[in-house]
């Protein structure tokens, strides 16, 4: 089990009120970058 070092960012902002729509780019970008990993891994 390997963690991309993107998900750290997600714990040091965690969701508030004001920034939710930090999280959501940041998720998306980690899944992005996931994807890409396991498509190079075939």
């Amino acid at each position: 089990m390997n963690i991309p070092d993107s998900s750290h960012i997600t714990l040091a902002f965690p969701p508030n009120k004001r920034q939710p729509s930090l999280i959501v780019p940041i998720k998306i970008k980690v899944s992005l970058e996931r994807h890409k990993k396991n498509e190079s891994d075939k």
